[in-house]
């Protein structure tokens, strides 16, 4: 329940008030009683108030028995088995359907054993009908409750075997509750003046800073969440796309080789090494090192004739036009084409290569 700061303020006052002429308050359960408050308003100033060093508070954990509806139905209408008793005509008896019909039949059940056990009616088997065993009967059960009602429930006040029978009968229930001991803090006074969270313009200005009294830091509260490290919008599609990929079957070409030689990057996918295709990339050429180690020579020799003479309905570009010092060039990585230029060669000359699809 929330609570307005009107509210805080007068259950604060109020509080500090009674500190002020008592020293002590014994139970913060039994205070808000008395005063007409809420308990959960009481806590709530106490704990703000401990902050402060206002005041002092030790925890109490109270025991106590609280009735449960069908108690409650006891204390308005009697026990059931003496309901029962008194339904029945003291000089004729009646049939189970209509006693059935005053209490219910759910009731009857109870209070029929209840009542036998008691030896309080008896059943005649000729006819069928219940008669009174006694003239009066004692409704136990209800004075019992009577008696926790009376006692608000105080476990000390009721007896053992009390509680015990009504426990039995699933009419009473033991509950915890949690409260305070609070006594004067060392800061104790009739008012609290709210200290200052930090410095501000105004407490500049009118140098009021000099003799205000700041809030002292909580290095023990938890910071705001820093609202970072979320992935790029881009990065959640591809790892979609490449999830939906991998599940069809394919396989992810590893693609961290960032530096590649033009070969690959270029002449092997027969990009023209004196046409402006090349420039229309960023393309960034390394110094150190400058040349690559070495490409498959076989491979080379193909792809620079295919340059040269051309095949497969290509005239290719003449001769000269392609040349060892070129190919050699190291060069980052413009497109991960070059990748499948590498994994198409290392597939066709693996003799057990299997059928592959891969992408990157």
């Amino acid at each position: 329940m929330s609570y307005s700061d009107q509210e805080k303020l007068a259950a604060e006052t109020q509080l500090l008030q009674f500190l002020h002429a008592s020293n002590t308050v014994d139970d913060t359960f039994a205070y808000a009683s008395n005063q007409n408050l809420d308990h959960e308003l009481v806590v709530g100033v106490v704990k703000s108030l401990l902050v402060d060093a206002f005041v002092t508070a030790s925890d109490l954990s109270t025991s106590f028995w609280v009735l449960s509806d069908e108690a409650e139905s006891f204390l308005a209408h009697g026990s059931p088995e003496v309901q029962l008793f008194h339904a029945i005509p003291a000089s004729e008896g009646a049939d189970k359907v209509t006693l059935e019909g005053v209490l219910g039949a759910a009731h009857f059940k109870v209070a029929q054993g209840a009542c036998m056990k008691n030896k309080w009616i008896r059943m005649d088997k000729a006819t069928g009908l219940i008669f009174r065993n006694v003239e009066t009967v004692k409704d136990t059960a209800t004075e019992q409750l009577k008696l926790v009602a009376s006692a608000h429930g105080s476990v000390d006040q009721v007896p053992d075997d009390v509680s015990k029978d009504l426990k039995r009968r699933k009419l009473i229930s033991l509950q915890v509750r949690k409260s305070y001991r609070v006594g004067k803090g060392p800061n104790f006074a009739l008012q609290r003046k709210r200290q200052a969270a930090g410095l501000n313009k105004d407490l500049l200005d009118s140098e009021e800073w000099k003799t205000e009294k700041f809030k002292p830091y909580n290095f023990n509260t938890m910071g705001l969440a820093v609202g970072g490290g979320h992935l790029h919008p881009l990065m959640k599609v591809r790892a979609e796309f490449r999830r939906v990929l991998m599940d069809m079957g394919f396989d992810e070409m590893p693609t961290n080789r960032w530096v590649e030689s033009s070969f690959w990057n270029f002449d092997a996918l027969f990009q023209p090494q004196s046409h402006p295709a090349r420039d229309a990339h960023d393309t960034f050429f390394l110094t150190t090192p400058a040349k690559a180690v070495s490409v498959p020579e076989d491979y080379f020799e193909r792809v620079r004739d295919m340059h040269e003479h051309g095949g497969h309905g290509s005239i290719g570009h003449g001769r000269g036009a392609f040349t060892r010092d070129e190919s050699f060039k190291n060069l980052l990585r413009t497109h991960t084409t070059a990748v499948s230029a590498r994994m198409l060669y290392k597939l066709a000359n693996v003799s057990s290569a299997r059928s592959a699809d891969g992408y990157t």
